[in-house]
């Protein structure tokens, strides 16, 4: 990748409602350093008039103790030093839209100082409320109510910069057994200045080398983290196995021009089930 080049790489996923109110396109956009901004396009798929506020705050996915996904917002560690959102701003940065119509919000990097070679994170928040409608006073010693239904839209930015760098690794810290399943609880280590985005395979193979479990996923990591990969008790007996686990950037999601530099790896890591 060559140096300096400016990448805002944004991924929208719904998490308030099934039924957002509001769409926004492209699904991804980038912004190089020629122009410093972009455009994105928000539909109000609603059938009544709203407003939409937008924001950009500093956050990532990240994983408990027992590796179940969490948003980070309250950023402890270093990672803090990769926030993009003091250098945005959004216009406008709130929007009344019509039921069915179009409008469209730019993005502009602002003041960027001459930052070390990395990835630099933000989230993008667009918050949808239906515009107040004015008091009837028609129907005197009537009263009634409505359901108004707010929802909201989140978005990751990313601006990479220069020379990127990105690796992953597994440590088996224990194995968590309940009624139903036994659950590897891996402690990962990422390294490099930039996420590592990417596919994980996972093969078990008991002693005599036959495979029992296999699986493939997307897994994404910011920071130093955990992983927890859930067997069922029934394809599992007690013995000695191994688990194969493949590493690659190899995501449909991500265009291949913008995924960063990474060789294929494997490890081979032995444990036993009583």
């Amino acid at each position: 990748m060559k140096t300096n080049i400016v990448i805002f790489y944004i991924f929208f996923a719904l998490v308030v409602s099934l039924n957002a109110q509001i769409s926004i396109y492209p699904p991804s956009l980038f912004i190089d350093n020629r122009t410093r901004s972009g455009e994105l396009t928000i539909k109000n798929t609603s059938n009544e008039l709203r407003e939409i506020a937008m924001e950009a705050i500093f956050g990532y996915i990240g994983y408990d103790s027992l590796g179940n996904r969490m948003d980070i917002y309250n950023d402890t560690t270093n990672l803090i030093n990769y926030s993009l959102a003091r250098f945005l701003k959004i216009f406008p940065p709130k929007l009344i839209v019509p039921p069915n119509e179009l409008q469209t919000v730019r993005v502009f990097l602002l003041n960027l100082p001459d930052l070390p070679d990395g990835t630099y994170i933000t989230r993008f928040s667009a918050i949808s409320n239906p515009l107040s409608k004015q008091i009837d006073t028609t129907n005197q010693g009537q009263v009634s109510a409505s359901i108004s239904l707010r929802t909201k839209m989140i978005s990751a930015i990313f601006y990479q910069k220069g020379n990127l760098t990105t690796d992953i690794s597994f440590e088996l810290e224990k194995i968590i057994s309940d009624s139903n399943n036994y659950s590897l609880l891996f402690n990962v280590s990422k390294f490099g200045n930039s996420p590592f985005w990417g596919k994980l395979k996972y093969q078990i193979f008991d002693e005599k080398g036959k495979e029992v479990v296999g699986a493939d996923e997307l897994i994404s990591y910011y920071i130093q983290s955990k992983k927890r990969i859930t067997i069922d008790r029934n394809l599992i007996k007690s013995g000695r196995y191994k688990i194969e686990l493949f590493y690659s950037t190899d995501r449909s999601d991500i265009p291949e021009e913008r995924r960063i530099p990474f060789k294929d790896k494997k490890q081979e890591i032995y444990f036993n089930i009583d």
